[in-house]
């Protein structure tokens, strides 16, 4: 199988992108933080479903969905197909190309990872540690301690698989345990039912028939119902005579009360002469109400005062009067002001005979004039008003007086208002207590009637009560139970009856205890027969068995029967990596010893560990010992593909020389011509090895 090409959206930072991949070394090639990484971890991902952590921290920052699609053909390039996850939710699909055409085989989980298994040979458990074991894991296995290489090789030969299935039996053995103690519990309550049960149905071992107990019962309640027959026509006779004494009683009272007389009215006058005298009254009494307020509203207001016609006309000739006498004043005060009294006209030069003091006393009396003609303005606009506001009360007085006129001539009210009123609010109040006593008549009528009404209802109801009185006492009287039996004593029959009850109780107590027994015997049967199965359930939980599974369960442990596997497989991967090796002319070979190490013998006679070797005889060691996990975990010596994540880390210059001699036979040696290889790097000096290149530094 061939890896052709990928496409990524919103894996981590690629958002989008679309790479193709030829035979040979592959290179995938940038700065730290270009991607590279992630690269390799989709592809696993696609391959496998697997991610080091949650799948969602994956899909790209501010995405909710994203994808992954591997395009890959088979070892003869025959068929192409392609594998799409969903990052959100982890869905597979795959597709098959088909003239120019992607064809879905299926969609469903389960068939995609069947064909995806067969595709590559090998299964998802241990198919992201063949293809993409971490570099420094690998390097790790040639210089820790046994501890710590035991957990890498857990991870390279996913021995994690015998601890899953070690607790998985631990699980069926708590199961089987818990389950072994319920059943023994259930056992010892069961018997302990048993026994209760057994117990009871000894003890009441003497019971008669269920038949027997039903026919005494049958026949002790025939002569219960006859006796209470018997005593129920006594206290029957009883009844009725008691009943018959307390009809007539009543009889007779109701006989009393239908002779009371009917109730009788005090008011003489009917309700229809009431009702039209207070509907006359309530109306005279809103006429009187409306006028009544009207006059008391009229009565408040001012009366006309009397206004002087000529008044406006004497302040107007005074006005005049004073703006004339204002006018000369100022005439003089502008003479004086404007010939000076220096003693001559600065504006004609003629002589003049004016004094500081005719100044003084022309402006005086200009100023005063003035004064007098503002207050009288003043004054008379003040009076103008005042004899206006007057005028409009006089007129309203008198409109107030005409509206008033009528509606008192139309009441029957003849004078001023001022002599009306008092006789109106006397007619007023006499009316109020004319409406009181013609609502008091009313209520008189209406209890009159209400008292009458219940009065004739009464009288209906006792007429009725009388008749079925009477229909009552005749069917005592013809009742047969007068004739049909004699006199017996109550007391005796009710002694009878009493012990007859008894008998009947004790037969149905002895009837409940046969039933009871009944049910308790069929219960003790299926007692018995869930004892019968839990024994046999006890077998299935076989404490021979548990040890099996005990025993199993310790040899999946990490240190037995995983720890043989484990040197199974090293005693293999050490025959390929010795083939590698050689092919890289590398100057040592290797041998595996118990514990998990390698010895390194080289050609000059010298042995040492694994653990010694330099950086880069450890790195040529690890990409044969990665070439190694190939060719045994997917069966495939030369075909398929490897990933390495970053080779040169940790190395020299010297060292990295070393590697890159080694990618260089790798890449011209005719026995990995077939075999691609992912590299992971961001060294340039790797970039002339590679046959196709992805290089994310041109990408930014």
């Amino acid at each position: 199988m061939k890896i052709k090409g990928l496409q990524l959206v919103n894996w981590c930072q690629h958002r989008e992108l679309t790479v193709h991949f030829d035979a040979g070394l592959v290179g995938i090639l940038g700065p730290n933080g270009s991607g590279k990484s992630n690269i390799i971890r989709a592809l696993v991902y696609a391959l496998t479903g697997y991610t080091p952590t949650n799948k969602l921290e994956y899909i790209s920052t501010g995405e909710k969905t994203g994808s992954v699609a591997l395009e890959i053909c088979t070892d003869n390039g025959a068929e192409n197909y392609k594998i799409t996850r969903a990052i959100q939710n982890g869905t597979v699909s795959v597709s098959r190309l088909n003239d120019g055409i992607w064809e879905v085989i299926t969609k469903t989980s389960a068939d995609a990872r069947s064909l995806i298994a067969e595709m590559i040979h090998i299964s998802a458990d241990v198919a992201c540690q063949v293809f993409c074991t971490p570099q420094e894991d690998l390097v790790s296995l040639f210089r820790e301690t046994s501890a710590k290489r035991n957990q890498i090789l857990q991870r390279v030969f996913s021995l994690q698989f015998f601890e899953r299935e070690r607790k998985k039996i631990m699980e069926i053995l708590q199961t089987v345990d818990q389950k072994a103690a319920e059943l023994e519990a259930q056992l010892v309550l069961l018997s302990d039912q048993r026994a209760q049960k057994e117990a009871f149905l000894q003890s009441f071992a003497s019971l008669p028939p269920k038949q027997t107990l039903e026919d005494m019962l049958k026949s002790l309640t025939e002569s219960g119902q006859e006796t209470a027959k018997r005593l129920g026509s006594v206290q029957l006779r009883a009844y009725l005579s008691a009943q018959q004494e307390k009809g007539e009683a009543e009889l007779q009272m109701i006989q009393e009360r239908l002779r009371e007389p009917a109730p009788v009215c005090e008011e003489t006058r009917s309700r229809a002469d009431l009702e039209t005298q207070l509907t006359l009254a309530l109306q005279r009494q809103a006429e009187l109400s409306a006028v009544y307020k009207q006059t008391s509203a009229f009565l408040k207001l001012a009366p006309p005062e009397e206004i002087d016609p000529d008044e406006m006309d004497r302040l107007q000739t005074q006005y005049a009067e004073l703006v004339a006498e204002t006018k000369e004043a100022q005439k003089l005060f502008d003479l004086i002001t404007g010939c000076g009294t220096e003693g001559h006209c600065p504006t004609c030069g003629a002589e003049t005979s004016w004094t500081e003091d005719d100044l003084r006393k022309a402006q005086t009396h200009f100023t005063e004039a003035r004064q007098k003609l503002s207050e009288l303005k003043s004054y008379m606009t003040l009076r103008k008003q005042e004899i206006e506001k007057q005028a409009r009360r006089n007129s309203q007085y008198a409109s107030h007086l005409e509206a008033l006129e009528q509606p008192l001539a139309s009441l029957g009210y003849m004078g001023v208002p001022a002599e009306v009123f008092p006789a109106l609010e006397k007619d007023l109040t006499d009316l109020d207590l004319e409406v009181h006593n013609l609502r008091e008549s009313l209520k008189k009528v209406s209890g009159h009637e209400a008292a009458f009404q219940a009065w004739r209802q009464e009288q209906e109801r006792l007429q009725t009560r009388l008749e079925e009185l009477n229909r009552n006492l005749q069917a005592i009287q013809e009742n047969p139970v007068w004739s049909e039996m004699e006199v017996q004593d109550t007391a005796a029959l009710e002694q009878e009856q009493a012990v007859i009850n008894k008998q009947i109780q004790q037969v149905k107590d002895q009837l409940l205890e046969r039933v009871q027994y009944d049910g308790i015997a069929l219960e003790l049967e299926g007692i018995s027969q869930d004892v019968l199965r839990i024994r046999n359930q006890l077998k299935e939980t076989d404490p021979e068995l548990r040890r099996d599974l005990h025993a199993l369960a310790d040899m999946f442990h990490i240190k037995a029967f995983p720890a043989k596997v484990a040197c199974d497989i090293y005693r293999k991967l050490t025959e390929k990596i010795r083939i590698y090796l050689t092919e890289f002319n590398a100057p040592f070979t290797v041998e595996f010893v118990e514990g998990g190490d390698f010895f390194c013998h080289f050609d000059n006679g010298t042995v040492q560990l694994a653990a010694r070797l330099s950086g880069g005889e450890k790195m040529l060691l690890s990409i044969a010992f990665r070439l190694a996990l190939h060719s045994v975990f997917a069966q495939d010596d030369t075909g398929g593909f490897v990933m390495l994540d970053e080779p040169t880390t940790f190395l020299d210059s010297r060292n990295r020389g070393a590697l890159t001699d080694v990618l260089k036979r790798l890449k011209e040696s005719p026995v990995f011509s077939d075999l691609q290889i992912f590299i992971v790097t961001h060294d340039e000096m790797l970039r002339p090895l590679f046959n196709s290149l992805v290089d994310l530094g041109e990408k930014k």
